[in-house]
């Protein structure tokens, strides 16, 4: 989670937190599990993953005084060292960056049935739609180390990439301070989808070199915010 050797991924950070529409907003509630955390403000609210962190002492004693605090004091906590840290200032920009008017509701797994046919895909993250692509796509690379995934080799993984036409990327690529590195790694002619709960409705992603942002937009504040508590998956979140 250290930004200190990837400049890039600090800088990209950076420019993030740089534009947020709802930033002055104040922070309502907070809550976490250990899958997602959530940050309510001005009855709207932003998820983030945790990819498993759980808070220490310390970060309890700074979570503590979260509430009231405005959304771009807690996003800005994004380039924290601290895992869970981090998790909350990526849910605290989500909340501050509202969905654009034109976007369209589709599922990340139908969206991606339409752009894979014939194609090379790689999926970057723990994605259940992953496995009904490998039927329709010319080739298909999963790229997670967590158990049950894609096992790739560094080298491997930058060769999926590198040959790719359509790539779906999981968010969460910013918490691990790798989404510089993939985009990179990516032809430019090739179609980047930046996915998940995780995602920022943030144009600057687009000026990056992301081609499709997919994010999550709270319709039930109250509902999803006892779900992250109670350490549901994201399926029965959204249900």
């Amino acid at each position: 989670f250290s930004l200190e050797s990837r400049p890039e991924e600090a800088s990209l950070l950076k420019r993030l937190l740089a534009v947020m529409p709802a930033g002055d907003s104040l922070v309502e509630r907070l809550a976490w599990g250990s899958r997602f955390v959530a940050v309510r403000a001005s009855g709207g609210v932003g998820l983030a993953s945790t990819l498993g962190a759980r808070p220490d002492d310390a970060d309890q004693d700074a979570m503590a005084g979260l509430v009231g605090q405005t959304l771009a004091d807690v996003a800005s906590l994004l380039p924290s060292p601290s895992p869970i840290l981090a998790s909350l200032g990526l849910a605290a920009l989500n909340a501050a960056c509202p969905a654009p008017a034109g976007a369209r509701a589709e599922s990340v797994g139908e969206l991606m049935l339409r752009l894979s046919p014939g194609r090379r895909v790689v999926v970057v993250g723990d994605f259940p739609f992953a496995t009904g692509l490998g039927q329709v796509a010319a080739r298909l690379d999963v790229l997670d180390l967590r158990q049950g995934h894609g096992r790739l080799s560094a080298g491997s993984a930058a060769a999926a990439l590198g040959s790719c036409q359509v790539a779906a990327i999981s968010s969460t690529a910013l918490l691990t301070r790798t989404l510089c590195e993939i985009l990179s790694a990516t032809p430019r002619e090739a179609i980047k989808v930046l996915v998940g709960p995780s995602t920022p409705w943030a144009l600057t992603l687009l000026d990056l070199g992301v081609d499709i942002v997919g994010g999550s937009i709270v319709t039930n504040p109250g509902a999803v915010l006892e779900a992250v508590a109670g350490d549901l998956p994201f399926f029965q979140i959204k249900r």
